[in-house]
């Protein structure tokens, strides 16, 4: 996890790792900082300038940090595990969480707590292990699938509303 100032003209800095398998860091309505990871769901909320020292049992120093700037923010039960393929996005006004892996799409919502719940899943059609790009916008998620095709569908029931073919397999790399 890199961090930067314009004081230290923008020199890349790191003193704390992303959370193992991070893949998204998506940014909140209310402008936190969410990072998406094979591991679950993680939100900013400490200093990632600050350096975490180890956790020491007398002499022995133990691989886990005495600390960290990163807070569970996902379902604790059953908790998340996402596997490759995988790709997340959030609508920008409702703060939902879309999550895709292995042919699944979940859609989250914070509880009143501010941890992502599920509240709903899907299967798609085509093979678990197509990797896909989405987007998500009003009551619209957009998916641009490796075969080719764009879906329009529509976030509540992930009815497809409409589907494009503008390049026979030629999938789509970014939305």
């Amino acid at each position: 996890f890199y961090t930067g100032s314009a004081a230290d003209q923008w020199e890349p800095n790191t003193t704390v790792a992303a959370p193992t398998g991070t893949f998204a860091m998506l940014r909140e309505p209310a402008g936190d900082i969410l990072l998406v990871a094979s591991t679950g769901i993680y939100r900013l909320v400490g200093d990632p300038t600050r350096r975490y020292e180890p956790l020491r049992l007398g002499n022995i120093r133990l691989p886990w940090s005495g600390g960290s700037p990163f807070q569970s923010a996902g379902p604790e039960s059953p908790p998340l595990v996402l596997a490759r393929p995988t790709a997340a996005t959030m609508n920008p006004v409702t703060g939902e969480l879309v999550l895709y892996s292995r042919g699944q799409i979940w859609m989250l919502s914070p509880d009143e707590t501010r941890r992502y719940q599920i509240r709903r899943q899907h299967q798609l059609d085509g093979r678990d292990r197509q990797p896909l790009v989405l987007a998500a916008a009003g009551n619209l998620l957009l998916l641009g699938r490796d075969d080719g095709r764009l879906q329009v569908l529509d976030q509540q029931t992930f009815e497809v509303l409409h589907e494009y073919q503008p390049e026979e397999s030629t999938p789509p790399r970014f939305l």
